[in-house]
């Protein structure tokens, strides 16, 4: 396990899905920081590799320090020809990535105010394209905009989710930036929705019950204070 992602999981009872969900908080220092390595990139993508195929529902936030312009994160087939002669897409793309964003709404293309790339966000793109995950620009209050995350000039900063946990997303949004979260960094809100309901106190706990004050008391209570 490397020291750039911190991996921690929620009961499946809190979700009622058939598994545990797995949350990965990652920090991926850029290749100029002091605490960077050479192997980063390689022993980065195998554990993501490694529990990408071991879980199904996942979610990877924080700053990737990748830049991914409007690339587009998944195998997209052209769902023009389709229309064309008159196929439905969802019966083509039965249980597909592609068929989970389109029943839940959520666009294909992504966009993106920031336009450039480099080698870190392209890694991203290609992991996200072979894993079927999809990252900001997609969905929710971020759909049409790809907000900056970073200084107001760039997008490094991610959340990444499963094809499976994508019906778990109710929210995503990118907020303004706040000086007392980031020096440089906008917080990015995600909403995750939970379905378990609070449970019901049990009757065969005793309650305790609140005694009358009694006077005689009084000077007990002094010399115990």
């Amino acid at each position: 396990m490397n020291s750039y992602v911190l991996w921690f999981k929620l009961s499946k009872s809190l979700f009622r899905t058939d598994e545990d969900v797995l949350f990965g908080a990652v920090y991926i220092p850029p290749d100029n920081s002091k605490y960077f390595r050479n192997d980063l990139h390689e022993l980065f993508y195998e554990e993501l590799h490694k529990y990408a195929t071991e879980n199904k529902f996942i979610f990877l936030l924080g700053d990737f320090n990748g830049r991914t312009g409007a690339e587009t994160d998944i195998l997209n087939s052209d769902c023009f020809v389709f229309e064309q002669v008159d196929i439905d897409t969802a019966d083509v793309f039965h249980d597909s990535l592609t068929s989970v964003l389109i029943s839940n709404d959520i666009s294909l293309t992504r966009v993106s105010k920031d336009l450039s790339t480099n080698r870190v966000g392209l890694n991203l793109v290609d992991f996200c394209k072979h894993h079927e995950f999809v990252i900001n620009g997609i969905a929710f209050k971020d759909k049409t905009i790809g907000e900056f995350t970073c200084k107001g000039v760039s997008v490094v900063d991610y959340v990444l989710t499963s094809c499976k946990a994508i019906e778990l997303l109710c929210d995503f949004e990118v907020l303004e930036f706040c000086p007392m979260l980031s020096d440089v960094h906008c917080a990015v809100k995600v909403n995750i929705q939970c379905l378990a309901s609070e449970p019901k106190a049990s009757s065969s706990i005793p309650v305790a019950k609140i005694k009358k004050w009694q006077n005689e008391m009084r000077d007990l209570l002094v010399t115990l204070v």
